[in-house]
């Protein structure tokens, strides 16, 4: 189907549907909500509904997320840590350690990894997962607020408390419970950077834990390496946007902005964006957007004439931190508009319609401030070196050309000299789309360059009604997902126009780990080609005078609120010494692997020349598993309910995996065999390569 049929095709797809479904009920009729076993007297029963006593490991499934209350079945024996890859990868398993007591001194030490070669010791990392985050589905599986483990810390804690809550949920208390004994928890991940040169099959380790007061704890760890090789993450096919913050590095951290400690922080968040993919920067030109920035990157410099001149030293800072720490970009998106700007003078009705949220944790102006009035810039003083924000003429004066027209210019010059000016763009519009005078003083400031656009639906129409190229956006709707196979089978990652899903609101951090696992995946295999507009270092820095967490940085400026369009995700959290993973980015970068594994078998399925290589046999089994693949994830990604099917952009929440919580479906998922699946995907990918160097003479 071509992406342009999106609609008719959902229409065809949903009356399919109704002909399997003929009653079309929203709710689920029938479900267990409790369950209970108890015994007459305790002669020859165990408890084994609390906290048994002293220190415990047990299993954890990865996409399970694990919290300060859990502890391990007692009658299940501990089993390997085990951990599927390929070469060139970054692969996970975990084990959890629980005591009674507070855990103090806790270090880990894993050796060499040995099996068809070695993987030395160097190429593991072993992180503790730290109280962060929350996820909605908890609150039906513990009688108290349980404490989700959901950021990884590179080191371990020097003392892991026992963690005790007062909140107690209603709706899961249970006669004759028993009281949740209180421990300290701490998961342990072990992930795995595969080497380029490691042989394939299985490798064993060992994972020691020392504690203080303890014996030393022993876990065996088993590696099984697949013969296939994942391209480098700046050539993946799948789209993975992550939005750096500048601004909430120094929020978190009472950093000074652009010193030497700030750019450190920002480095690490990049070799995040650089482990998963992402290929996008945002340069702000003008103050107080979107992605929350207090100053602009590019320094205005007042001349006598009434035009500027421009320091572009914190940009060029930036830009060659980004090419060491995450690799060459593919965009950088030149924020030089925002929603503020579309009200004017002589077209107030726009007022009321794009008014943006008002209740911010910190309010400053609002739009009334940019009527007939251009954005603000941060100005510099080149003799003192002090700044200051300062407001610019109205884009529509004619003086505003003489100020713009060199700044691009210059722009042009410095990007071409680093290889960058083909991946210029201009930005950022969401719903608020640019009038046609806005767009043609752009389109003359700045000519050719194209824009990026964050919104609900497909704008590009309005950008070809004002002269300008749509580069790269991103739609909350517009958008089409799988269906089952028999359907019709989409390749988003086919499609050469940078159009990517939006997660919008909806897209918090609270949603399970099954969704996080499939959030690439879904779109590929639906007609976009990945997913967009999701916040690395995003995560809510602003606090309250009691310290709690109120809202990110881009609630300071309400002027520029994009209402559900606003960022509301973040795959890093405050660590340390800096940014660290989450465990939703770990499960979302192991996804983008899986899809470049997918990707490369099905660039050989729908190449006829390709297929003949492949033989009858190995491309209907590479066919059957990808096609498995579509039906577990519609299943763990759906609500379990009578209609849980997700084609389309429908807003039905019991049907609609991006704006439903579908725990139902993450909790199947859960124990449906999911790892199994993955080695499958991994072991085809090495076929099919194998298969195509034969062909080859290779």
């Amino acid at each position: 189907m071509e992406p342009g049929n999106a609609a008719s095709g959902q229409n065809q797809s949903e009356k399919r549907h109704k002909r399997r479904t003929p009653f079309d009920l929203r709710w689920c009729p029938c479900t267990i909500r409790h369950a209970q076993l108890t015994a007459a007297g305790p002669g020859g029963v165990v408890q084994n509904a609390v906290r048994p006593p002293g220190v415990q490991l047990w299993n954890s499934n990865l996409l399970a997320n694990d919290f300060a209350l859990d502890f391990g079945d007692t009658a299940e024996k501990l089993r390997p840590v085990e951990i599927v890859g390929v070469r060139g990868g970054s692969f996970s398993g975990e084990v959890v350690l629980g005591s009674e007591k507070a855990i103090h001194g806790l270090r880990t030490t894993m050796g060499v990894l040995r099996g068809p070669g070695a993987i030395p010791a160097s190429a593991v990392r072993i992180r503790c997962a730290v109280p962060w985050g929350d996820e909605s589905g908890a609150a039906g599986r513990y009688p108290t607020e349980p404490g989700l483990l959901g950021a990884l810390a590179e080191s371990p804690p020097k003392e892991i408390p026992v963690r005790q809550t007062t909140r107690h949920w209603a709706s899961a208390k249970l006669p004759l419970s028993p009281k949740p004994v209180f421990g300290a928890v701490v998961p342990l991940w072990v992930t795995v950077d595969v080497p380029a040169y490691a042989r394939p099959g299985e490798y064993k380790g060992t994972l020691t834990i020392r504690m203080k007061g303890e014996k030393p704890l022993n876990v065996p760890v088993r590696l099984f390496v697949e013969d296939w090789t994942l391209p480098q993450p700046q050539d993946y096919r799948t789209w993975v946007e992550l939005i750096q913050s500048p601004d909430t590095l120094v929020e978190e951290y009472g950093l000074k902005r652009w010193s030497g400690e700030h750019f450190r922080m920002i480095a690490k968040t990049m070799e995040y964006l650089n482990r998963i993919g992402s290929r996008i920067l945002y340069i702000p030109v003008i103050c107080h957007t979107n992605i929350g920035n207090e100053e602009s990157m590019v320094r205005w410099i007042p001349k006598a004439d009434g035009t500027y001149t421009w320091d572009f030293s914190i940009m060029d800072r930036y830009l060659d931190l980004a090419e060491v720490h995450m690799g060459k970009p593919k965009v950088v998106c030149f924020w030089v508009w925002e929603t503020f700007l579309f009200p004017t003078a002589d077209d107030p009705k726009t007022f009321e319609q794009y008014r943006p949220d008002r209740r911010p944790a910190r309010v400053t102006d609002g739009p009334e401030a940019y009527i007939a009035r251009g954005p603000k810039v941060t100005v510099l003083d080149p003799a003192t070196g002090k700044t200051e924000n300062r407001q610019l003429p109205y884009l529509l004066e004619s003086k505003s050309k003489t100020i713009w027209s060199p700044l691009f210019e210059e722009l042009r010059r410095r990007m071409k000299a680093r290889g960058l000016e083909g991946a210029m763009m201009l930005g950022t519009a969401s719903d608020v789309v640019l009038r046609k005078d806005h767009f043609a003083f752009f389109n003359e400031v700045a000519p050719g360059l194209p824009w990026v656009n964050h919104s609900h639906f497909d704008v590009t129409n309005v950008y070809k009604a004002g002269g300008a190229k749509l580069g790269y956006y991103t739609s909350v709707m517009n958008v089409w997902f799988p269906g089952y196979p028999e359907d019709g089978r989409r390749y988003g990652w086919k499609r050469e126009e940078l159009h990517a899903h939006l997660r919008s609101r909806w897209g918090r951090d609270y949603f399970p780990l099954t969704t996080w696992r499939h959030v690439a995946e879904v779109n590929i295999t639906g007609e976009q080609r990945g997913i967009g507009r999701l916040g690395a270092d995003f995560w809510k820095a602003v606090k309250d005078k009691r310290g709690s967490r109120v809202g990110r940085v881009f609630k300071k400026y309400p002027e520029s609120g994009w209402r559900s369009n606003d960022l509301c995700s973040s795959l890093l959290a405050p660590g340390a010494d800096g940014p660290v993973a989450t465990v939703r980015y770990e499960m979302t970068r192991e996804g983008v692997q899986e899809c470049e594994a997918r990707i490369f078998i099905e660039r050989a399925l729908t190449d006829a020349k390709l297929k003949a290589k492949l033989g009858d046999d190995l491309a209907r089994r590479c066919q059957d598993a990808l096609d498995e693949r579509i039906r577990f994830m519609i299943r763990g990604m759906s609500n379990l309910n009578l209609d849980g099917y997700i084609p389309g952009w429908s807003t039905n929440a019991t049907i609609c995996w991006w704006n439903s919580l579908t725990i139902n479906g993450h909790r199947w998922f859960i124990a449906s065999g999911w790892e199994g699946r993955t080695r499958k995907l991994y072991r085809l990918a090495g076929e099919v390569e194998r298969a195509l160097k034969r062909s080859q003479g290779g």
